[in-house]
């Protein structure tokens, strides 16, 4: 089994999706089909740069799994493992962040589609996502600014990307 992460962006005004789906490197998971519960640090990073800055957007995060049969003939598949949304555009920090003793936050991985937002009627904030929660499913992150990308962001295609490189 490989494991990856897509990144998309979520307008709770406009009830939409919008931008590209980002979509990490899938990385083996090993143990997989042998323990009842697997630790995966995928250590993705990735940016997102939009015309849109406000608090009703969030980066809807997906945990999925690509499996194959050993011996069927028939693709790998895909499938979704959990997701979960972080806040895209927190409030700004007056102090730098150091990323060396910044700890991660934990989120709640929720099961299903998040698709199920196209459905609500209210903000996401006030829907209990907390019954759709997985047991023991955490997702860690760390979200900042990064300046050196904020510089240089007239020259960034917009929506998700994977961190170039050469930084």
């Amino acid at each position: 089994m490989r494991v990856g992460v897509r990144v998309s962006l979520y307008d709770e005004v406009s009830e939409q999706f919008f931008g590209r789906t980002w979509c990490s490197e899938l990385h083996d998971v090993p143990n997989a089909g042998r323990a009842s519960t697997v630790d995966v640090s995928l250590g993705e990073s990735a940016f997102y740069h939009t015309r849109v800055v406000d608090d009703t957007c969030y980066a809807i995060v997906e945990v999925v799994a690509e499996v194959s049969v050993p011996g069927d003939p028939a693709p790998s598949r895909t499938c979704a493992l959990g997701w979960t949304t972080v806040s895209a555009f927190p409030p700004p920090a007056n102090t730098p962040i150091d990323l060396g003793s910044c700890p991660g936050n934990n989120i709640l991985l929720y099961g299903g589609s998040p698709r199920i937002l196209l459905t609500l009627n209210k903000p996401i904030r006030e829907v209990p996502f907390d019954r759709y929660a997985l047991p023991g499913c955490l997702l860690e992150y760390r979200l900042h600014q990064h300046d050196p990308l904020a510089d240089a962001q007239h020259l960034i295609r917009e929506l998700v990307c994977p961190v170039p490189t050469w930084l």
